[in-house]
């Protein structure tokens, strides 16, 4: 196809069994095939593009919204979750969840289960996170990668993360007596 509008898209296993259904698609012909010509990853790279909302399924998934403002839930099971470089809005949902916002000003929910926030020192980070939980048996972790200093504040009931080079993390309704960088914090440093 070089011409035309796509509205949907089927992915099917090598016995005919349905895999992904993507419907309401609008995309332009040129551009997929374009984007179809370098490969899987471009394809979804160009699929995944724009404002999308992406759900996964029971068991833990491995979601990656690429370059879009995403919306993603992980639903049920252990999930990997990565945003993309703008705004995204990524939800763990149940299970122990690996939330990546890679950049932008996201907004991140870990939901039920002892959840671990990613952040890179790589990307520009202006984060909130809405139930990081310090204390108890299903406490959540940050992993922090990069070489970068930070100051832990109180922000009114919340607690700000500040790193030197003006990337932000913020804990919504946590306790500054509640969170302990040496244990809630997890800093890997570039080799």
């Amino acid at each position: 196809m070089v011409a035309g509008k796509i509205t949907s898209v089927t992915f099917m296993d090598a016995d005919g069994g349905k895999l992904i259904s993507i419907a309401k698609l609008k995309a332009n012909a040129s551009g997929f095939n374009d984007a179809a010509d370098n490969g899987a990853y471009a394809l979804h790279e160009y699929l995944l593009r724009g404002k999308d909302t992406i759900t996964g399924s029971d068991v833990g998934d491995w979601i990656n919204g690429y370059g879009g403002k995403n919306r993603i839930h992980g639903e049920d099971g252990a999930d990997w979750i990565f945003g993309g470089r703008r705004a995204d809005r990524l939800f763990g949902d149940k299970g122990d969840d690996s939330i990546y916002g890679n950049g932008g000003n996201d907004r991140l929910t870990g939901g039920k289960g002892a959840d671990l926030f990613y952040f890179s020192e790589t990307a520009s980070n202006k984060v909130v996170i809405t139930d990081f939980d310090a204390v108890g048996d299903r406490q959540d972790h940050l992993s922090i990668h990069g070489d970068d200093t930070f100051r832990v504040k109180k922000a009114g009931s919340d607690i700000l993360l500040k790193f030197d080079d003006g990337d932000t993390i913020l804990l919504l309704d946590v306790r500054l007596k509640d969170f302990d960088p040496a244990d809630d914090v997890e800093l890997r440093f570039p080799m």
